[in-house]
């Protein structure tokens, strides 16, 4: 099923339906791509757009009726896989925060568990809030942002509202 221009904007994740051959937007070349292959659009027209693969490199010409707007994005489990934070899948993790460790890639590691929402390795986590006046500051030890406020939540049988929450950093 192809989508209409008027949803495709700068930036946005799209997915081939099918084997389709491209052609280099400026030059020549072409290339086949598989069906699944992901693509980010750098440019919308009538009728096409230009994009790059995820692997970089040139910007190639697309049809819209070849692509699909990417179904799941990253960090969201797709429907009936386990979730993260799942004891099953835990311990996934857990090898790779200790091999970060072992290479020297901590800050690389926490920034892309950060990102994705999977839980990290055990660090400090500092929780500033601001409420009627009062503030407070805690500091917690967690896996991930989410534990932090949980387990603040959990000791003060209140979660401090998000929208007063000034900063939570690691």
């Amino acid at each position: 099923m192809s989508i209409r221009q008027t949803e495709i904007r700068k930036g946005m994740r799209l997915v081939f339906d099918r084997r389709v051959t491209l052609h280099k937007a400026q030059g020549y070349g072409r290339m086949t791509v598989e069906p699944d292959t992901e693509i980010t659009v750098t440019g919308t027209f009538n009728g096409f757009g230009y994009g790059r693969l995820n692997s970089g490199g040139w910007s190639w010409r697309f049809d819209y009726d070849d692509v699909h707007l990417e179904h799941r994005s990253l960090g969201t489990p797709p429907e009936g896989a386990l979730a993260p934070d799942d004891e099953r899948v835990v311990w996934m993790f857990q090898d790779a925060a200790r091999m970060a460790d072992r290479l020297g890639l901590c800050a690389d590691f926490d920034r892309l568990v950060d990102a994705l929402g999977f839980p990290g390795r055990l660090r400090t986590w500092k929780l500033e809030s601001e409420a009627d006046g009062i503030k407070a500051t805690f500091e917690i030890k967690a896996h991930s942002r989410r534990e932090a406020l949980e387990k603040v939540s959990g000791k003060l049988g209140v979660l401090p509202p998000l929208s007063k929450v000034k900063a939570i950093t690691a």
